[in-house]
């Protein structure tokens, strides 16, 4: 099975993953899980980056139309063992939509709202296995 971007999906531990990029990427993390370099790997965390809200318009009955929440799913977040949050996004193609969902995300954690310490992209540039510092 592929994506819009040739990507093939894989199935790993029983979780689908989009790319073979991103696959390789969680099997780093969970050897490094393994071998007690991090802890609490968990996929697709959710992250609420826009409330619920209402807005006028006039092609409705009520007059008004509802937008739901919006929310940022990066690929991997876990913790150093220091406690550092860690959140890891896996692209092999940034594409438009990707940088401003990105930097939405990075915009409001500068407010506090989310709790991470730092942001790690995993490209299909790079060849070097996934490290902790």
């Amino acid at each position: 099975m592929y994506n819009k971007y040739n990507a093939k999906k894989v199935v790993i531990d029983g979780i689908k993953f989009d790319s073979q990029l991103e696959a390789k990427t969680y099997r780093d993390l969970r050897l490094l899980q393994a071998g007690k370099k991090i802890k609490n790997l968990s996929t697709q965390p959710k992250f609420l980056v826009i409330n619920k809200f209402v807005t006028k318009c006039d092609f409705t009955k009520s007059g008004k139309t509802t937008h739901s929440d919006a929310y940022y799913t990066p690929d991997f977040r876990y913790e150093t063992m220091d406690n550092k949050i860690v959140i890891v996004e896996v692209k092999g193609m940034k594409t438009e939509a990707y940088q401003l969902r990105k930097k939405l995300f990075l915009s409001i954690a500068q407010t506090g709202v989310f709790e991470f310490d730092e942001f790690h992209e995993v490209t299909a540039k790079e060849t070097k296995k996934f490290k902790v510092k």
